[in-house]
């Protein structure tokens, strides 16, 4: 499987603009990882700290927070790491879960997935996007 790039938009706190950003779709990754200097300047700051495994094994801890982002036309609130400088700009499994997106590894693209659930009882699906009427 190949490594692809997406585009991502992080919203500002109280909603004054947002930063467009190019990240790594890394599905070994957990969430959403952008540069401290980015998600400070968007008004965001550290809610906990997470300790971090990078691929050569070494580990770090590093702050994380609640971010509201867009990505492939959804918006959704999800974790993401203060990340050093240095460090790639990805997005991890976590983030795509929330986005409600996989990975198509032939196109090196994103793709709508289902959610799942371990039981439940079926209710009337929501109206599907630009739908007027909800699904039977």
């Amino acid at each position: 499987m190949g490594t692809f790039h997406v585009d991502i938009e992080v919203v500002a706190t109280h909603g004054a603009g947002t930063e467009r950003h190019t990240v790594l779709v890394d599905t070994g990754a957990s969430y959403l990882s952008l540069p401290g200097t980015v998600l400070e300047r968007l008004g965001y700051r550290p809610l906990d700290a997470q300790r971090v495994i990078f691929a050569t094994g070494q580990a770090a801890v590093w702050h994380v927070t609640e971010v509201k982002a867009r990505l492939e036309g959804r918006e959704r609130t999800v974790v993401a790491f203060f990340a050093d400088e240095a460090a790639p700009k990805l997005v991890g499994a976590q983030t795509l879960e929330s986005f409600g997106l996989g990975v198509d590894p032939l196109a090196r693209r994103l793709v709508p997935v289902d959610a799942y659930l371990a039981c439940g009882v079926p209710r009337r699906r929501a109206p599907a996007r630009g739908s007027a009427a909800a699904a039977p």
